[in-house]
């Protein structure tokens, strides 16, 4: 027998609970995932909705229902009578075994602390549901996104002087390696299976991401252009800027300098295959503040199915998947302690300006070219990708991990909230710390002297701005990474203040999905901006150079008041080219169709696909498209085909099933509201069908008139 009842919710209020009472020898032949994933199935079945599923489901004995002396079920009750909380019922996939054996046994596993509360995941009153996902709150996850993209457009826009102390924020730049731990941890709790075609995956991944790259590359090239022309190109490198600020001139790059034809091919064809960072750094001008993260992020997807596969075999195993993360953060601080003191520590820097007093010096040849060594390499540990992986793996462990304890099913979920509200304090009392120094002036003949309590002493100097102080502060934002990790991982439950915040509904459903173009295109609508307040005078890379050859120039010189009218601007260019996004990422999609047809890539679909039936058919596509073996059951998000695969896999649907005499029209809307592969396929039919019709009466028409003819 199945019992509905409302369960309690903190989010919703009420959701649906289902009680199974089930015969004692049903009971015993099969587990409670096998007896829930078989209601499941029937529900599907039977055409009910997935988010019409009950929430919570029970395994409860007949005794156990409360009844009135008529034997009729109190429904009303039932949540009280099986002790299900709000902690236990927020969830799509929690059973809680309530039954004699576990009631006899319930003082031989006692928790043993508060660790043991949050990281077992072997409980005797939960259990996780073979197959289906940890509930993750991933609207939380999306404002958070957007935070770390509103940090990322504070680092570039506004200048020092102008935001005064808070400039001393860009010293502490913590979001740098929490984008990518967030980057992995999402990545890998989307999967829902082993990646069968490693090379499919990476290239469904990119394709969903690099029409908007495509676009953010042109466009930088274009505003890079405007100032840097043979007219005023320099064969002459320099690591350090030796002219006065606002000069109009650009140099060459470090290993291409005397030819300005040279380096923007060589730009422009780097930035398009996503080699920017690692390993052509040295032969690319970086013409986007943050076009290099999209190379990192493109290197960390070519390893992420490995990985995956590798830690997907240990899914469940909660001390060993703890263990990992813990390794990968460990490691990540041996790398740049090592760095630090093995070699940043002791740099010499370029000598522009005297340490006592501050003011402007003449640094000798020798020193300079000492100091482009030391730079060099510098940037080298900065751009070079693995050193970056490290947090996109932890990230991929923690996810894992997550799976595996499922906080936010757990009856004590609310500590999770406690935690992330914990770190939030911890993150905002260190931001004000910084900001309470007070601002460290500098200028074109002299800098402070003035001592920064928040930076060790050998870091402790703006006379060397060249190298030492610029790569502690590298440093000591990586050094957050586990703390940035646990606040990811607590957010991503959904509980407590901070998560309330982040899934407002301005946030999250607003801002939030304008994230990436914010994080793509805020450094060419900050320059269009400038040139149009400032009369036309171009705000540019050589103008505004830092005092080292960085892969960023100094932030937009507007006041800090006009960060917030930037960031509007780059919203509203977002939500401008939203409609335009599914045509640029149709365009990508058709040009490597084509390039697939040319090379003959897709030749041996097309001679077999045809042979088999709609399902088949689509499941043989989905492989292809993320290079995992699916089910006709799985919805489209549980393929891996969120929203960014959805018009490539509505593109290829359309391909692969029109006839020759046709082509089929599908909508991406209505593929996005199937609820699994089962009525995609009858939409494809029904469409071959519609095709069909359509064109009947014109063949009528024709057959008529050539008998006419006759």
């Amino acid at each position: 027998m199945a019992v509905c009842f409302a369960v309690p919710s903190e989010l919703y209020g009420e959701e649906v609970g289902c009680a199974l009472i089930l015969d004692p020898s049903y009971s015993e032949q099969f587990s409670d995932q096998e007896i829930v994933r078989e209601f499941r199935t029937y529900l599907r079945e039977q055409g009910l909705a997935s988010f019409k599923f009950p929430t919570c489901w029970k395994l409860a004995l007949d005794e156990e229902i409360p009844r009135t002396a008529s034997r009729k079920i109190v429904r009303n009750k039932i949540a009280q009578q099986l002790n299900v909380t709000p902690g236990v019922s927020a969830t799509a996939a929690l059973v809680e075994r309530n039954t004699r054996k576990s009631k006899a046994t319930e003082g031989k596993h006692k928790s043993t602390g508060l660790l043991d509360d949050l990281f077992s995941s072997k409980k005797d009153n939960v259990i996780d549901v073979s197959g289906s996902k940890a509930k993750i709150d991933w609207q939380t996850l999306a404002g958070f996104r957007f935070l770390l993209a509103c940090y990322v457009m504070f680092m570039h826009i506004g200048s020092n002087g102008s935001w005064d102390a808070f400039s001393n924020l860009r010293q502490f730049p913590w979001h740098v390696h929490t984008f990518f731990t967030l980057a992995g941890f999402t990545l890998a709790a989307l999967m829902p299976s082993l990646i069968k075609n490693k090379m499919a995956f990476v290239s469904a991944r990119v394709a969903g991401i690099y029409p908007l790259y495509g676009l953010a590359v042109l466009f930088a090239l274009g505003n890079l252009l405007v100032t840097c022309q043979p007219s005023t190109f320099s064969p002459i490198f320099h690591w350090a800027q030796i002219v006065d600020s606002g000069t109009k001139f650009c140099e060459g790059t470090p290993w291409v300098q005397d030819s300005w034809l040279a380096n923007v091919l060589l730009t422009l064809g780097i930035h398009l295959t996503g080699l920017q960072a690692t390993p052509l750094w040295g032969a690319s001008w970086f013409m986007g503040f943050y076009l290099w993260f999209m190379s990192m992020y493109f290197q960390c997807l070519i390893v992420f199915p490995f990985l995956y596969n590798a830690l997907y075999k240990n899914r469940g195993k909660s001390k060993q998947l703890l263990s990992l993360t813990l390794l990968g953060l460990g490691l990540n601080i041996l790398i740049v302690l090592s760095f630090w003191y093995v070699y940043a520590v002791d740099a010499t820097g370029y000598g522009f300006f005297d340490a006592l007093t501050g003011q402007r010096t003449t640094p000798s040849q020798s020193q300079l070219e000492m100091a482009g060594k030391e730079n060099a390499v510098i940037l080298g540990f900065y751009l070079f990708a693995p050193f970056w992986m490290v947090y996109f793996i932890a990230g991929m462990c923690a996810a894992f991990l997550y799976d595996a304890i499922r906080p936010a099913e757990h009856v004590r979920a609310d500590i999770w909230g406690r935690i992330a509200d914990t770190i939030t304090l911890i993150m905002i009392v260190v931001s004000v710390a910084h900001i309470a120094q007070g601002y460290f002036p500098s200028g074109e003949g002299w800098v402070s002297v003035e001592q920064n309590a928040l930076r060790p002493a050998a870091a402790d100097s703006l006379t060397d701005p060249a190298i030492v102080n610029r790569i502690w502060d590298n440093i000591y934002g990586r050094l957050f990474a586990p703390i940035t990790l646990l606040w990811i991982f607590a957010l991503s439950t959904g509980q407590g203040m901070t998560a309330r915040f982040f899934r407002s509904s301005p946030i999250s459903q607003i801002l939030a999905p304008t994230a990436f173009s914010c994080f793509l295109f805020h450094q060419m609508i900050g320059q269009w901006y400038y040139s149009v307040t400032r009369h036309g005078e171009w705000w540019n890379w050589w103008s505004h150079q830092k005092a080292f050859y960085w892969f960023s120039p100094q932030p937009v010189p507007v006041e800090w008041y006009e960060y917030f009218y930037i960031v509007g601007l780059v919203v509203l260019f977002a939500k401008a080219i939203q409609p335009v996004d599914p045509l640029l990422r149709r365009t990508f999609v058709n040009i490597g169709d084509l390039l697939g047809k040319l090379t003959g890539a897709n030749s041996k679909e097309s001679v077999t696909l045809p042979e088999l039936d709609a399902t088949t058919r689509i499941l043989a596509i989905v492989y292809r498209i993320t290079g995992m073996e699916v089910k006709p059951e799985w919805n489209l998000e549980e393929c891996g085909l969120a929203s960014l695969g959805i018009v490539q896999f509505t593109n290829t649907l359309q391909t692969e099933f029109s006839p020759p005499s046709h082509k089929i029209v599908l909508s991406v809307s209505d593929i996005i509201s199937a609820k699994d592969l089962n009525e995609i396929s009858v939409m494809v039919e029904r469409a071959i069908h519609e095709g069909s019709k359509k064109i009947e009466p014109t063949s009528q028409k024709f057959d008529n008139e050539l008998t006419n003819l006759t």
